[in-house]
């Protein structure tokens, strides 16, 4: 299968950005239905009032390896990862290499080894009413029988960044990360690096400008900051933040 390139540096190019917004709403304790190719989505995130996100021709153990880096594993349940269980009456039997291509995936993303093999087996009829209240149903290409898996979302690390000085250290910071200021950004320079600039005038309450610029500046590369000549640091600076996007 041919895939294509991301668009953002640090995501596997199977997570559409339809999945990545799905991943970024969910909270803690929320779970997620990667389906097999066999399973009613459909009518599964209608009764469930969810998203259907549509990743056909992609296998399972594609959409594990991409999704692990993103999201942890719920910390606070002993088995955050569920898989349906083969129906023993009919004289089905769950494949020990598709759970060992599950597991692996994960460990490989850099899930915790030892949540991600600690699978829960849910018969399938209950299975069906526990993917009746996910946050999202994912439609893979995955052929394998009984190849459905259900991950519950745990507690994003959130790292403690100390207060940081702006001015030539911002755009430093960006410089490094590939993105190229125009000149007159000077002026930027000039009438923030008096100041301490806190993230709360970007809404945000944990992070400092630098360090949040340089972990956007990876994922824009190859754009130029563009900024107006300051004339007010309090009016102008936040403007300065809003810039990052246009292509060169």
């Amino acid at each position: 299968v041919k895939t294509r390139a991301s668009m953002l540096h640090g995501v596997d190019p199977a997570i559409s950005a339809e999945l990545l917004d799905v991943l970024f709403r969910m909270g803690h304790g929320d779970k997620i239905l990667l389906a097999d190719a066999h399973f009613p989505g459909e009518s599964t995130a209608s009764r469930a009032g969810c998203r259907l996100i549509r990743c056909d021709g992609i296998n399972v153990p594609t959409l594990l390896r991409g999704i692990a880096p993103l999201i942890p594993l719920d910390q606070y349940d002993e088995k955050p990862v569920m898989m349906m269980a083969a129906e023993k009456d009919s004289g089905d039997v769950n494949d020990p290499e598709v759970e060992a291509a599950y597991v692996t995936s994960l460990i490989a993303g850099g899930a915790d080894a030892q949540k991600a093999a600690s699978i829960a087996w849910i018969p399938r009829f209950e299975f069906y009413d526990l993917a009746d209240k996910v946050f999202a149903v994912v439609m893979t290409g995955e052929t394998a029988k009984y190849g459905n898996v259900i991950l519950q979302k745990g507690v994003c690390a959130v790292p403690s960044i100390e207060p940081i000085s702006v001015g030539s250290a911002s755009i430093k910071a960006l410089q490094k990360g590939g993105v190229s200021p125009l000149p007159h950004t000077r002026s930027f320079s000039t009438a923030a690096a008096s100041s301490n600039f806190s993230a709360a005038h970007l809404g945000l309450k944990t992070h400092r400008a630098v360090p949040m610029l340089a972990s956007m500046a990876p994922m824009v590369r190859g754009t130029r900051l563009l900024a107006p000549k300051l004339s007010s640091y309090n009016s102008h600076v936040l403007k300065c933040f809003r810039m990052i996007a246009k292509k060169r």
